[in-house]
């Protein structure tokens, strides 16, 4: 222990003194963890927010190219109608053949196999198309027109995003939480394992203040040795995702890369973790000494 910091109990003989740095570690670590993946999730909803819902029409075969135009100027004079359209662009020939090849061991031609026009339009980012609404008004145009389920997937992918970060916020306040509480008990059991030598300070003329300071400044000397291991090792398993991001791209897409702004907010963690456990421990000791001098 530190000479600036003298301990006359002898906390760190105890098992549980000696089990404290790690079980704190392994808590921060899984704190500090659970944190990243909420602000990777937070950065994904707000690329997907920047992102424009894009969504695929399907026209029901034509009988005849005449007909085929005459469809698509008819759906394209709809689609100009819709607020917050970007573009709105039918697909060629050699497009929707190039679609189908995988599935397909030769293009799609003749008369035997007639394919559906496929029209590709986007909104805008902050748009909320109504896709209920666009059904229904090219049903009235093409009867048989179907529209992809690209901007439900959107949505999909927002619920999940938005579900991954409340989780992992609930596991890192959990988690916290979870040291605090571990903290304060195990500083219990200590007043119980050394009231012998808490009486025996008492009897010497030590004041209930100067064994609480003891206690804090073990609990001090332990929590941030845990805070060191545990922000540590997440650094490492944090720098590995940006590895991965640079050598594998679909990492890149799947984890948006760590702004200034995350680290920082990432380092409150493992602070947050040690004002919390010497609050614990300070709450816990300071009632264990007052119920004992009773």
């Amino acid at each position: 222990m530190s000479a600036w910091l003298p301990i006359e109990l002898p906390l760190d003989e105890t098992p549980l003194g000696r089990v404290l740095v790690w079980l704190l570690s392994v808590l921060l670590f899984a704190a500090i963890t659970a944190a990243a993946v909420a602000l990777a999730a937070e950065n994904r909803l707000r690329e997907l927010r920047l992102e424009p819902t894009v969504i695929t029409i399907a026209l029901p075969p034509a009988t005849d190219r005449a007909q085929a135009e005459r469809r698509t100027r008819e759906v394209l004079r709809l689609l100009d109608d819709q607020p917050g359209l970007s573009w709105a662009r039918p697909l060629s020939g050699e497009e929707l053949n190039a679609l189908v090849e995988p599935w397909m061991s030769a293009p799609a031609s003749g008369d035997d196999l007639v394919l559906p026009q496929l029209i590709d339009l986007a909104f805008d980012a902050d748009a909320a198309p109504d896709l209920s609404a666009l059904a229904a008004a090219l049903q009235d145009v093409v009867p048989g027109t179907t529209i992809g389920e690209t901007g439900a997937l959107k949505e999909t992918r927002r619920d999940i995003e938005i579900f991954v970060r409340a989780a992992a916020v609930v596991v890192c306040a959990a988690m916290l939480l979870l040291a605090a509480l571990a903290s304060g008990a195990l500083t219990r059991i200590q007043l119980r394992l050394h009231d012998d030598e808490i009486d025996l300070l008492r009897q010497m003329g030590a004041r209930d203040a100067r064994i609480l300071r003891q206690f804090r400044r073990h609990a001090l000397d332990k929590v941030l040795k845990a805070a060191f291991v545990a922000t540590t090792l997440a650094i490492g398993l944090l720098a590995a995702g940006v590895v991965a991001r640079t050598w594998w791209p679909p990492m890149a897409a799947a984890l948006p890369g760590p702004s200034p702004l995350d680290w920082a907010a990432l380092a409150l963690v493992p602070v947050l973790g040690v004002v919390l456990v010497v609050l614990a421990v300070q709450i816990a000791a300071g009632q264990g000494l007052h119920h004992s001098a009773r």
